[in-house]
């Protein structure tokens, strides 16, 4: 919900594809997404119960399947 920041890192992306002369080129890019780093405990969190794990899936093979039927419908 920040198209200002979004618009940049497009832009950002879009020069390096343009002017990167080497594989993995990298750049690094001004933002920081939080000063207090708390939030990397969660992004990089796995939860190994097994039941929540299986009702994710069902839940995203239904939306899998609901994509695809609104896709068939376009077409």
């Amino acid at each position: 919900n920040d198209p200002e920041s979004q618009r940049t890192i497009l832009e950002i992306a879009l020069t390096m594809l343009e002017r990167a002369a080497f594989p993995r080129t990298t750049v690094a890019t001004p933002f920081v997404w939080s000063e207090d780093h708390g939030w990397k405990a969660d992004f990089w969190k796995t939860d190994n119960d097994a039941e929540k794990l299986a009702a994710q899936k069902a839940a995203h093979e239904h939306n899998r399947e609901v994509q695809k039927t609104k896709v068939g419908a376009i077409s």
